[in-house]
Order: structure tokens, then C-alpha cells, then sequence
């Protein structure tokens, strides 16, 4: 917050609004510095509509495995957010966004964070999605701070080389 005082302008460091580290919608492609990568042949992270739909948007990141496989077992295709700088003196963090996820196999999703702290610490998870399903999260984040930055990322796990499954994630 500024505010002028006399021919001064002041800044004032009780500010409580919400700031935004990592925005993406998805609705116009992928987003700058966003990254897809993996180690699939036949499938990859995109943007448009897959067969599972997350709760809203009409365009969302998404990965699907071809159902006229078999599909190459132990895959695992990434797709990864840009890391954000976390204001000093944040107190609440929390991660929101929407999924879907349709498997039937021993296919799963994950999310998982890591934060910046003099240097980049352990990838964690704090999401698993192994059965069928859509939704909203709001994920806590506080107990990782203080901390400089935070980056995010799904991954798509194929362990068994099955065929047609797919995820997606969405206004993150």
C-alpha cells in the first residue's frame, strides 16, 4: 500500500492483501515458463480439452495415453510450473488448482512442491490421485515458511504400460 503524506509518498508495510505467485488458466495455451517434459514416446502434457475434464475452464492442461497401445511401461511425464518469489513476511501460502484424473490401472498423478531457501530443497508430494475423479484443491503451504520462492509440478506415472488413461490440471 502507498499513501501520500504532505509531498512524501509512503509505503506501508502492513499490506495484507493476497498476491498471486503463479497464476495459469490454460485458456491461451501454455503459459511463459511452463515446461512438458517426460520420458513417454506416445504421450505429453498439452493445452485444449482431454477426455478428462477438471471442474471449469474450457482449456486446461492435460495428458492422455492413446488407448491403441500397449503403452511403453515405467513413464512419467512432468509438467512444470515456474518457481515464484514468495513475499518477505509471508505467513499463509496455499496452492489451488483443479484436476481430473481417469486411470482404471495402476496409473496415478501427483502433485508435489519445492521451495527455495538458500537453495532448492527436495521435491515433496502433497497430492496422489490413483482413482478416477475430478476436483478443487487448497493445499496449505504455510509450514514451509519462511521461504524465497516456490515452484510446482504434476507428474503422470505409467508403472504397468497400460493404455488409455489421462489427467489433467487447471487454474492454478
Amino acid at each position: 500500500n502507498l499513501r501520500i503524506d504532505g509531498d512524501s509518498v509512503m509505503l506501508n508495510p502492513s499490506y495484507s492483501g493476497i498476491d498471486s505467485i503463479v497464476n495459469a488458466d490454460f485458456e491461451s495455451g501454455m503459459p511463459a515458463g511452463w515446461s512438458a517434459s517426460g520420458s513417454s514416446t506416445r504421450a505429453q502434457w498439452t493445452i485444449g480439452t482431454g477426455v478428462t475434464n477438471p471442474p471449469s475452464g474450457s482449456n486446461y492442461a492435460y495428458i492422455v495415453y492413446p488407448t491403441n497401445g500397449p503403452n511403453p511401461a515405467g513413464d512419467t511425464d512432468i509438467l512444470t510450473a515456474p518457481a515464484g518469489p514468495i513475499t518477505t513476511g509471508t505467513t499463509v501460502l496455499t496452492l489451488n488448482y483443479d484436476y481430473g484424473f481417469d486411470s482404471g490401472t495402476t496409473d496415478y498423478m501427483t502433485c508435489e512442491v519445492r521451495f527455495f531457501d538458500g537453495s532448492w530443497l527436495a521435491w515433496t508430494e502433497i497430492a496422489n490421485y490413483s482413482t478416477d475423479g475430478s476436483g478443487s484443491e487448497n493445499i496449505d503451504l504455510s509450514a514451509n515458511l519462511p521461504a524465497d520462492s516456490v515452484q510446482v509440478r504434476w507428474l503422470y506415472v505409467s508403472p504397468g504400460g497400460k493404455n488409455g488413461q489421462d489427467g489433467a490440471v487447471d487454474n492454478v
